[in-house]
């Protein structure tokens, strides 16, 4: 038996101008079956995740050339 998708999330290498992804939203918009397109703006809690995420890898990274 095969599942059902409901959605898709595509997530930008990085943050872009609003009026930057409007061509690329419309195009997702001509895609069969699609319904809506929304964007997400980034905000302070995703720079802060981002940094975050950032900074682990950088540890684990040292702790893996110093060993």
């Amino acid at each position: 038996m095969t599942d059902r998708v409901n959605s898709l999330l595509v997530i930008l290498e990085k943050d872009v101008r609003d009026d930057d992804v409007v061509s690329l939203m419309e195009s997702i918009r001509h895609f069969r079956n699609v319904l809506q397109v929304r964007h997400n703006v980034s905000d302070i809690t995703t720079s802060v995740v981002t940094a975050r995420a950032q900074q682990a890898y950088r540890d684990a990274l040292m702790k893996v050339l110093e060993d």
